[in-house]
């Protein structure tokens, strides 16, 4: 993982600097914009989640934001028309700095060092696009609706806000919730459109047994109207029923529903996109080769091959499948883990504007720092350092425009 902060990662000056070091620094600073273009090269191949993300410009002269565009659908009696009519809001996030360093063998002749630093360069995309991609899938698999692939309801409600939880921003009571210590660590997404909390998505983090009501996290702006439907969903219990906890195009098709009542935009290709691991691939292999409606990528027609995925393997139905090596997973309890044993692994069906990223082409500026040994101080040139640096941030546009399954697999 990077390190976020604001650590100095330009080259000290030069003065103490020998000739050989000042002429490489010089040469080093005519490719330096060839060298940035090379890596965001390197990353892009890399990046799963980033992207199906909106893409927001960092603002540099406004005080490093990024500024994002909301949509939620205009309340309507007219479904036709209600799927044409967007309410759209500004949402601003403050990007952090993250960087890191890779070490290589120093190599003062400029041909050759040339040739190092391109070759590290690569590995500094990659180890960039790493640290960006873990950041994005955290807050898209804890933001997100959620939905269990084995459909079970005693661990997946969908509810309405009654009389009695109307006095708090935290607290939702509920008689549903006969035994509510089943639902810590659940998710709360909720769900009307004309509600100030619609798109939020919440973790649970606490329970009276008592008044049949459980806590959580963040706050709300403001108390949800009486009414307002919201959608509960635990984990609990799910890999102990492998079979019916796995990926199936029985919950998929639920999740497209989702989406649909939603009134989320498929992407511009008019198809929805869902996001799987290979442990999930494995699972679903058998129903992929024997269905004679799954395409794998090889068999698209050309006009498709010219905007494939990073990771796409095949399309069913009106899902294009991406395969990434690591999704959000989370023990049973709700809290994110790394683990592939023993932890829940969510596939994430998206349609358009589910999240927003920032766009690591414009307003970046300067990418890739270089230092020699003598600047980084060393008595005999050993060591030289590629350092990478990049504003970076992800948030959650409106939960309800993307569904994270949560799935139990073989492994």
């Amino acid at each position: 993982m990077a390190y976020t902060g604001t650590g100095d990662l330009s080259p000290k000056g030069l003065d103490s600097a020998d000739n050989s070091s000042v002429a490489l620094q010089g040469f080093i600073k005519k490719l330096q914009p060839d060298f940035d273009k090379k890596f965001l090269l390197g990353i892009k191949p890399h990046l799963q989640y980033h992207q199906h993300g909106q893409k927001g410009v960092l603002l540099r002269n406004q005080g490093n934001i990024v500024k994002f565009v909301g949509y939620k659908p205009l309340p309507s009696h007219d479904l036709k028309r209600q799927k044409l009519e967007t309410c759209e809001y500004e949402i601003e996030a403050t990007p952090k700095r993250y960087y890191d360093i890779v070490p290589f063998s120093h190599v003062e002749e400029p041909i050759a060092s040339e040739s190092a630093i391109r070759q590290n360069i690569e590995t500094a995309g990659q180890q960039a696009a790493e640290s960006i991609e873990r950041l994005v899938r955290k807050e898209v698999g804890n933001g997100l609706l959620h939905r269990r692939a084995d459909n079970n309801q005693d661990y997946q409600k969908d509810l309405a806000i009654n009389a009695s939880s109307l006095n708090s921003t935290t607290v939702i009571q509920n008689d549903a919730f006969t035994d509510p210590s089943i639902w810590i660590g659940a998710r709360i997404t909720f769900l009307s459109q004309n509600d100030p909390s619609y798109g939020q998505t919440v973790n649970v983090t606490g329970y009276s047994a008592t008044n049949k009501t459980v806590t959580f996290a963040p706050a709300l702006a403001k108390v949800p109207a009486e009414d307002t439907a919201y959608r509960i969903v635990s984990c609990r219990d799910l890999l102990t029923v492998l079979e019916a906890g796995k990926l199936t195009p029985t919950v998929l098709e639920l999740a497209v529903s989702d989406l649909e009542n939603s009134l989320a935009r498929p992407m511009n290709d008019g198809n929805w996109v869902c996001i799987i691991d290979p442990y999930m691939e494995y699972d679903f292999y058998d129903f992929m080769k024997n269905n004679g409606a799954w395409t794998y990528v090889s068999e698209y027609h050309d006009q498709d091959k010219k905007n494939i995925y990073n990771g796409e393997i095949g399309k069913w139905r009106n899902i294009r499948f991406v395969v990434a090596s690591k999704v959000y997973k989370e023990t049973i309890d709700g809290a994110y883990t790394d683990d592939d044993d023993n932890s829940v692994h969510f596939a994430t069906l998206l349609g358009q504007d589910a999240y927003g990223v920032v766009e690591l082409e414009e307003g970046q500026g300067k990418k890739i720092y270089i230092r020699n040994w003598d600047q980084l101080g060393q008595p005999l040139p050993l060591r030289s350092t590629i350092a990478w640096d990049i504003m970076f941030t992800t948030k959650i546009l409106n939960a309800t425009f993307g569904v994270n399954i949560a799935c139990a697999v073989s492994n």
